[in-house]
């Protein structure tokens, strides 16, 4: 008898072993300033292109967690987890000795806002404008700025505190100012409003800042005897 005939020897390579590739996504591919979840899918090919079921797949991070370390892949060739992360994270994805490229987790800037008022003529503060004489009324100017590196607004607001409210835009200059004429108090004290500016960023991030405006009783004359 003659020797063993491997001329139309087959190798099947299964499971793990036939994994060529790993790839990793991450949706949405950034988490909010106070942190969240995203999405992970790892797809599993093989050597021939085909997308590979039955596969166990290991996700790892350097920051936060992920809910489910070990995912065998479905039908379609792929597996899926949640990472839940306060801070940049760099997540992988393995299937037998196949590693997938890095992929960065960041962290969204937040929204931010401040905001400070003046006479609006004269110098000082808001803490004790004086309603003018003949009128019973102070003008005070409020300077609302977006500070460098906070997100892109898509809305900011300010409410005057007296029923009353404008829509500053999106700040995309970083500034703006708005003028209000208060009324003054009736009596011998001073009326008290609180001004606030809010705004809400591209990603519907929110954030609001305040500042109070005393107006003070208007001078009333002495009379002459």
């Amino acid at each position: 008898a003659g020797g063993a005939d491997n001329t139309n020897v087959v190798q099947v390579t299964v499971g793990a072993a036939a994994v060529n590739t790993v790839t990793l996504r991450a949706n949405p591919g950034s988490v909010g300033p106070a942190g969240g979840s995203v999405e992970l899918t790892a797809t599993v090919i093989g050597a021939d292109g085909q997308l590979l079921p039955g596969v166990v797949v290991t996700f790892g991070t350097d920051q936060g967690s992920v809910s489910a370390p070990a995912v065998t892949t479905n039908a379609s060739g792929e597996s899926r987890t949640t990472l839940t992360t306060s801070q940049q994270a760099i997540v992988q994805a393995t299937a037998g000795v196949t590693t997938s490229s890095s992929v960065t987790v960041t962290v969204r800037s937040g929204p931010a806002v401040t905001i400070s008022c003046a006479p609006a003529s004269g110098t000082g503060n808001c803490a004790a404008v004086q309603a003018d004489r003949t009128s019973n009324t102070a003008a005070v100017v409020f300077t609302i700025t977006k500070p460098a590196g906070s997100s892109t607004l898509r809305t900011a607001t300010i409410d005057f505190g007296d029923g009353n409210a404008q829509s500053l835009g999106n700040l995309a200059g970083g500034t703006a100012t708005s003028t209000r004429i208060y009324s003054g108090p009736s009596g011998s004290t001073g009326t008290t409003y609180t001004a606030t500016v809010q705004v809400t960023d591209i990603n519907g991030e929110t954030a609001s800042a305040s500042t109070v405006v005393i107006v003070t009783p208007k001078v009333v004359p002495t009379p002459i005897n």
